[in-house]
């Protein structure tokens, strides 16, 4: 990956920092997987989740962040682009909440 690239995924970690830590952690924490397969880049599937451990996975996700998500995007093929869509739901229900 060029520096351009390197620099763009520095700043969505930075933007979605927290919601990546809760991320990493109940991927850890309650399937096992070592934190190193959670990188942006990855396919979604190179987590090593079927298909239902992944909805298992987001219900903790959603429990841990307090929010509710809609259904998945069926487009999303990165980590990174799921981290970007969860992110963007905790921010907006945590904002209507704040409200």
């Amino acid at each position: 990956m060029d520096s351009a690239g390197k620099s763009a995924n520095q700043s969505l970690y930075d933007q979605a920092s927290h919601t990546i830590e809760v991320m990493r952690e109940v991927l850890v924490e309650n399937f096992e997987i070592d934190e190193q397969h959670f990188d942006f880049d990855r396919p979604l599937d190179s987590l090593g989740l079927d298909s239902l451990s992944f909805v298992e996975y987001m219900f903790e996700v959603e429990k841990v962040l307090k929010i509710t998500l809609p259904d998945l995007p069926h487009d999303l093929k990165l980590i990174g682009e799921l981290v970007l869509f969860v992110d963007a739901e905790f921010k907006k229900q945590a904002k209507g909440r704040d409200a």
